[in-house]
């Protein structure tokens, strides 16, 4: 936007809101976002697994951002489900819906009950003063926010997935927090805590040549013959020490960074040429730690230990569908059997213990 139109725009008032009236700020953002006019933003088109994502944005760096991160789908069929997202800061768009949240009561509940309320979903982050609101009848979101960087830096290595994994539950392929590796177009799934081996494992993996659709976030669809996996992010992170011990050099070309954990990025298929799948069938959920040991161990585990591992962390970071995320992961971890995994110290066993689970599972 010029610099003249800028003069020309009137600051928007800020409006107090609470839970009564929250539904109707929300709905006048996504009206606001609705209006705006070509030329006055950034706009972009990304065919994902099952969506089109229609994305609009104040500042170019987000566009790019999410570019470099999401996983295209080549085969995607016309038409998809849509989503088409707003992104807006009041630095470069002053005129924006603002508001101040003045109800006595503070944190996420109070404010997704009151936009579940009238069939919306949301999230406010008090810190950042961001603001996010998806109109699932329509498939339109809004992101609010003060500047371009209010972002905080981990937002870069999935930005906006909330709105996608409401997105896309809408069409049964909610995102899941887990690592996946694959062998003629069968996977396991990787769950646990931070620190438990996902990205490790998943790495391991894929340098031996088997395949995967993500070792952060991937799409599982529920149908009637099991669990499918597909990309959502084709990006994927480990630090110096832990790709030394795989065998890759942190000087590869192919890697990018750090980032703000202080690892290096990658697209795992320019790594690996062949590694990327585009849908997997889930044959069982492996909930891995790192104990040092020489030999791989596996034992059989609970449909509640593998609810135990992907609960925490899908609801802390998947925020605001908690009653459909519940309902999904008890689910997805009744139809796949569990397997508690103490992983050994050299990778190619790993690797190799991998690919013999794998084929044993395979129907």
């Amino acid at each position: 936007m010029a610099s003249s139109d800028r003069r020309s725009v009137v600051l928007s008032p800020v409006r107090d809101v609470a839970r009564k009236d929250l539904a109707v700020f929300a709905r006048d953002a996504l009206a606001f976002a609705r209006s705006l006019g070509e030329g006055r933003l950034t706009r972009r088109r990304l065919r994902l697994h099952g969506l089109d994502l229609d994305l609009t944005v104040s500042d170019p760096a987000y566009a790019q951002a999410c570019e470099r991160v999401y996983a295209i789908d080549p085969m995607a069929e016309t038409p998809q489900a849509g989503l088409r997202l707003t992104v807006l800061d009041g630095q470069t768009v002053p005129d924006m819906p603002r508001c101040i949240w003045t109800d006595d009561v503070i944190g996420g509940g109070p404010i997704r009950d009151a936009l579940e309320a009238d069939n919306l979903l949301g999230l406010h982050d008090r810190e950042l003063d961001l603001w996010q609101f998806y109109d699932p009848e329509t498939g339109e979101g809004v992101q609010l926010m003060p500047t371009p960087e209010t972002p905080p830096p981990w937002e870069a290595s999935v930005p906006l997935r909330l709105f996608l994994h409401w997105a896309m539950h809408g069409i049964g392929r909610p995102l899941v927090h887990a690592g996946t590796v694959g062998l003629d177009g069968d996977c396991v799934f990787l769950a646990g805590a931070g620190g438990a081996g996902k990205s490790g494992t998943t790495l391991c993996g894929i340098l031996d040549g088997l395949e995967s659709v993500g070792d952060d976030y991937v799409l599982a669809e529920l149908c009637a013959d099991g669990v499918i996996a597909r990309p959502l992010v084709k990006i994927m992170k480990q630090d110096r020490d832990g790709l030394r011990r795989l065998g890759v050099d942190p000087a590869d070309p192919c890697l990018q960074g750090p980032n703000w954990q202080g690892k290096l990025e990658f697209e795992f298929e320019r790594l690996c040429p062949g590694s990327g799948a585009q849908a997997l069938k889930g044959q069982a959920i492996l909930l891995p730690s790192v104990t040092g040991g020489e030999a791989t161990r596996a034992r059989r585990a609970s449909a509640k230990e593998a609810m135990m591992a992907l609960a925490p962390s899908s609801f802390a970071q998947l925020f605001g569908a908690w009653r459909a995320d519940l309902s999904f992961l008890a689910e997805f971890c009744r139809r796949l059997p569990a397997w508690r995994v103490e992983l050994g110290s050299d990778p190619a066993e790993v690797a190799g213990f991998l690919r013999e689970f794998l084929g044993r599972s395979a129907p």
